[in-house]
């Protein structure tokens, strides 16, 4: 595996882990996964249901696959200790959310290279 893509979605994970936002109210999660669809030349359209974000990789009349991560974080303390930790004190990514949104992400990345046709949502 290309080490800086390792880096990259490392970096992705961290920043959501330490900044986990309660349903409806995740701007800056949508944010970022809108901004990185965008530097891979997904088109994709933010504010779908507050916090959503649509990306669409069109290939034509290929097969057609769906996929859907949670980006939400339930109103749990981190007491882990981790280096990347919750700054949010009374929220956390306590059931790996924040990596479903990273792997999601890697998959549209993937996908954008292939013959198929996706709905990132």
């Amino acid at each position: 595996m290309d080490q800086r893509l390792v880096e990259h979605l490392t970096a992705i994970r961290r920043q959501i882990h330490q900044n986990p936002e309660l349903g409806f109210r995740g701007t800056q999660t949508s944010a970022l996964v809108a901004a990185e669809l965008e530097r891979l030349a997904v088109p994709c359209q933010s504010g779908i249901a507050c916090t959503g974000v649509v990306g669409l990789i069109d290939k034509g009349p290929a097969p057609s696959i769906a996929l859907r991560p949670d980006m939400d974080a339930p109103p749990i303390m981190e007491e882990n200790g981790l280096a990347f930790g919750s700054k949010n004190k009374s929220v956390m990514h306590a059931y790996g959310n924040d990596i479903h949104t990273t792997m999601l992400l890697d998959a549209a990345s993937l996908l954008s290279r292939r013959n198929l046709r996706a709905v990132l949502n």
